[in-house]
């Protein structure tokens, strides 16, 4: 009995040994040859490239208006006997005509065109620059008349103003610089 025992423990220990080598020969073989045999492809590598890129904003900006008169210096007959209201600002001037010094008060646009205003009261007179342009502005409201080739303005209502303001869309240009990572192969480099 004791040969079947040795011949039993022999043949445990042969096939224990065998055992321990078909799996240390699967470990092997599943984490050392992939590593060695398998094909990964290309290498990649990453490069930064940077780019301009144009961007157009919209934006509304505020703007001082010019002072005009010109629609009604160009058809004055179209606002005889209204209410108008103009802005500009203030002059007293003068002017000769056949020797005869004749002054006036008017209201000046941007351009230099003049409307002749009647009917001040003494208070609104001294608001007036001799000879000259004040550089305030100033809103006139009244009758619009036409007489003797010049357009007037019966005033009624007289007030410091402040030149209008107009919005207006503009576009502005951003350009910029950015950066990007793309994937590039280790041979193209």
């Amino acid at each position: 009995m004791d040969t079947y025992w040795l011949k039993k423990n022999k043949l445990f220990t042969i096939i224990l040994v065998l055992a321990i080598l078909v799996i240390i020969s699967m470990l092997i073989f599943l984490y050392i040859k992939p590593a060695v045999t398998e094909d990964s492809g290309p290498e990649i590598t990453y490069k930064n490239i940077t780019k301009t890129v144009t961007e157009i904003k919209t934006i509304q900006e505020s703007v001082p208006a010019n002072l005009s008169f010109e629609e009604y210096i160009l058809s004055p007959q179209a606002f005889v006997g209204n209410e108008i209201t103009l802005t500009g600002f203030l002059k007293h001037g003068k002017k000769t005509v056949d020797d005869v010094i004749e002054y006036y008060y008017a209201i000046v646009d941007d351009f230099g065109n003049e409307v002749h205003l009647l009917r001040l009261n003494e208070r609104e007179k001294v608001l007036f620059k001799d000879n000259d342009i004040t550089d305030e502005i100033y809103q006139i409201s009244g009758i619009a008349r036409y007489s003797f080739q010049k357009f007037e303005i019966d005033v009624t209502d007289f007030q410091l103003s402040d030149r209008p303001m107009i919005t207006m869309d503009r576009e502005l240009v951003i350009e910029k610089n950015v950066t990007e990572q793309v994937p590039v192969l280790v041979d193209d480099i």
